[in-house]
């Protein structure tokens, strides 16, 4: 595509984009709205799952405002509304996302990469394992650690070379907007029951969020043994010849549980990641009708259970 065509579809439907990210939210509200009315061990978990989908998904929109694609004409106002309306919500420090999203574009697939959810092996048992990883919060407490102790060297690294503002202290001003979303939510839950905060939103975004954003990284950047090389002079993960970056067809239950917004059309993202969500599935199908995924560095695949499941046989 050329510089125009990028710059064209940079621009959202915008009765389009509110309808998509208001139906994220209320998959949200109805998982909330179940646990609440039966209030029993089937209805939490089917609300959790739903709840916890959902919330990968807001962060996925914010995903989308980092990018600066929700109002692409006013930096300041797409910042705030993806802060406020889609990070907070879901406990992402926006600025500092940001920050790491875009050295994940420009590292992915190599040491450096500040994504890691990706690197861990399914074969086998590993599966159930790493289920249980993120289904106990473990998975969510190593992150913050990571994310903490990278920060934190960066922070070293750039006060060595006399440049401490390349850096910002980003958490404190992400923190006090998190701390005051949280709270509106947890006042607007209590006035229907106060153990609804804790058991149906806080708990499902550390624990089913990370496991739809492992599974969807798993597949979206994870080689297959026939892609992984290991070529011992590859820059890349598992010795690829180039960056795994895989786009699958999402099944209708795997958009409601791991990708929202189009977001398994995620080889296109990379390729080009200054295009709406609204306009990869156009990508898509230009580069299938004229063979091109190779010519991009697309790998594809049939959908993310179908991938998840080569994974697991180590295929």
């Amino acid at each position: 595509m050329s510089p125009d065509d990028v710059r064209r579809l940079r621009h959202p439907n915008r009765p389009r984009m509110c309808l998509d990210f208001a139906l994220v939210w209320l998959q949200a509200v109805i998982g909330i709205a179940l646990f609440a009315i039966f209030w029993d061990v089937p209805s939490f978990i089917a609300g959790a799952l739903l709840v916890g989908s959902a919330q990968h998904g807001i962060s996925m929109i914010a995903h989308e405002g980092a990018h600066g694609l929700i109002i692409p004409n006013n930096r300041r106002l797409n910042d705030s509304l993806s802060n406020i309306l889609f990070a907070a919500p879901t406990l992402l420090p926006f600025s500092l996302y940001r920050q790491r999203h875009f050295a994940h574009h420009r590292l992915v697939c190599t040491v450096g990469d500040t994504k890691e959810l990706y690197r861990r092996e399914m074969v086998g048992w590993r599966l159930p394992f790493e289920i249980m990883r993120s289904l106990t919060g473990l998975d969510y407490i190593i992150q913050v650690i990571s994310t903490l102790r990278r920060t934190r060297t960066d922070r070293e690294e750039t006060a060595q070379v006399g440049n401490d503002s390349a850096v910002p202290n980003l958490l404190i001003r992400d923190g006090l907007i998190i701390i005051a979303v949280q709270l509106v939510i947890l006042a607007g839950l209590s006035f229907i029951d106060v153990w609804l905060y804790p058991l149906i939103w806080l708990l499902p975004n550390l624990t089913v969020a990370v496991l739809s954003a492992k599974i969807r990284s798993e597949v979206e950047h994870h080689p297959l043994r026939s892609e992984a090389e290991q070529k011992t002079s590859s820059p890349y993960f598992k010795g690829t010849a180039r960056p795994l970056i895989r786009s699958v067809r999402a099944s209708w239950i795997e958009r409601i549980f791991i990708s929202k917004i189009n977001f398994h059309f995620h080889g296109q993202h990379h390729r080009w990641p200054g295009v709406s969500y609204q306009y990869l599935p156009d990508i898509h199908s230009r580069l299938e009708k004229q063979n091109l995924f190779d010519a991009a560095g697309i790998s594809t695949g049939r959908n993310y259970m179908i991938s998840l499941y080569e994974l697991w046989r180590g295929r």
